[in-house]
Formats: structure tokens, C-alpha cells, sequence
């Protein structure tokens, strides 16, 4: 998209163990793009590794904050799994 950082764009992240969505925004008000992508498995399996498709983001609308939510679920494994997606 642009090739120099924008200080108000932010890349707003919730990952989950079998999910993510992803915002970004310029500045409070304007919604740039938007997705959610589930983790599934077998024939309907995603191509796309997480991490890719983050790394894509970042090039694509180099933000100069990302963020992310904690996970909800209250189950250590579930956390676990969801900072090991998290990693890139």
C-alpha cells in the first residue's frame, strides 16, 4: 500500500487457537481492512500459514503499532497455543 510508515496506522490483532482476525486502522476513525481466517483442518485446510499472512499485513500497511488481544480463554493450553501462533 504505502511505502512509509504512517504513525497513526495500527494493526489490530486477535488470535485464537483455531482463529484470527485482524483491523487495520488510520487514525481513530477510518477502517482500513479487516479479515478473519480459521485454523481448519483436513480437505478445507487454510494454505496460508499464520505467520505469512501476518507478515504480509506488515508489508502491505507497514503500521507503526501493532496490537494484540489477550486470549479469553481461561484453559493454560489454550494460551499456550495461542502465543506459540503468535510467534513469527
Amino acid at each position: 500500500m504505502n511505502n512509509t510508515t504512517n504513525p497513526k496506522r495500527v494493526l489490530a490483532l486477535d488470535v485464537r487457537p483455531r482463529s484470527f482476525g485482524y483491523a487495520v486502522f488510520e487514525g481513530p476513525t477510518l477502517l482500513l481492512d479487516w479479515g478473519v481466517q480459521s485454523f481448519r483442518h483436513g480437505r478445507n485446510a487454510v494454505r496460508i500459514p499464520l505467520g505469512t499472512k501476518i507478515a504480509a499485513l506488515l508489508e502491505d500497511f507497514q503500521p507503526a503499532v501493532v496490537v494484540a488481544k489477550e486470549p479469553p480463554s481461561r484453559k493454560k493450553v489454550n494460551r499456550a497455543r495461542t502465543r506459540k501462533v503468535l510467534e513469527l
